[in-house]
């Protein structure tokens, strides 16, 4: 019985955790700000410095993902398949600006 009730409370955990980290809710709360040199996400829920808390960067030139701290695993989930869109692109241009200013996706990818 109590295996049973064990097993039942940590299922219901495990439903509202998913509820809380859907794909909709994770692109609501992950701020993805595009930069001159590169992504950053933050978590528009938590705030560190009167900002979103930081999350990870993106470096154009490298594309190597810098996560900072630990989050959540199913929003560093979130963060990597995104990430994954632009490591995907590498030798590509990528529109940095609303002036015409692009970069190549992975410039210096191959240097280190």
């Amino acid at each position: 019985h109590k295996t049973y009730e064990r097993r039942w409370h940590q299922q219901s955990r495990d439903l509202k955790e998913a509820a809380a980290h859907s794909p909709e809710k994770l692109s609501a709360r992950i701020f993805v700000g595009k930069f001159p040199c590169g992504l950053s996400y933050a978590d528009r829920e938590n705030e560190q410095n009167g900002d979103y808390k930081r999350l990870a960067f993106l470096p154009y030139d490298t594309l190597k993902l810098e996560i900072y701290g630990s989050p959540h695993r199913l929003i560093r989930a979130w963060i990597e398949a995104d990430a994954a869109t632009y490591q995907a692109r590498i030798g590509e241009l990528e529109s940095v600006s609303a002036c015409d200013q692009y970069v190549i996706l992975g410039s210096k990818a191959g240097a280190q």
